[in-house]
């Protein structure tokens, strides 16, 4: 039986009150859209699709074969939109700075993940933590201003292996298995 599948950086209990808290003084009526709940609030590093159990394993292999590299702090403090803010799809917090501590953490899971038989991605790794969804496009500039979005430091100590259960109101991400730095 397949599973539906990714990896991606949890965020502990206290980082997703901090940041609540700081969204709900940015966005007083709430977020725009439909807000991605925040027990299910990650940075996916590489999303796998549906995956066979043999694979799965292959992957955690492949995981478990090195190092994936040294804890590192990550720093959150832009909002933006995909594809643009103008007509705005996807409401996000990302990096400002473009940290390059997740960009090669990013590199060598993909390495990982490719050494484990997957394909490779064909989209451009971009480092956000999805806030909300909007059914159709809708102009957010005003309400995300010049980017600055709240700050938040994340300190990434492990990456984890999500399986995502569709349905309901929203997905359902479970960890699999968590993988220390």
């Amino acid at each position: 039986m397949t599973e539906r599948l990714f990896l991606g950086i949890p965020f502990p209990a206290e980082t997703v009150a901090a940041l609540s808290r700081q969204l709900g003084h940015r966005f007083p009526r709430g977020l725009p859209g439909r807000p991605v709940p925040p027990e299910n609030w990650h940075i996916t590093l590489r999303f796998l699709g549906e995956v066979e159990p043999d694979a799965r394993e292959r992957l955690l292999l492949a995981l478990d074969s090195e190092g994936l590299g040294r804890p590192f702090e990550l720093v959150l403090d832009r909002l933006g939109a995909f594809p643009s803010n103008s007509r705005a799809r996807v409401l996000w917090l990302g990096s400002g700075d473009r940290q390059s501590a997740i960009r090669e953490l990013a590199a060598r899971v993909e390495r990982r993940v490719r050494q484990a038989g997957f394909p490779p991605d064909e989209r451009p790794f971009s480092p956000h933590l999805t806030l909300a969804r909007l059914r159709e496009p809708e102009n957010l500039r005003h309400a995300i201003g010049g980017g600055e979005g709240p700050r938040l430091t994340l300190n990434v100590t492990e990456i984890a292996l999500f399986r995502s259960h569709l349905g309901g109101p929203a997905a359902r991400y479970e960890v699999v298995r968590s993988l220390p730095l």
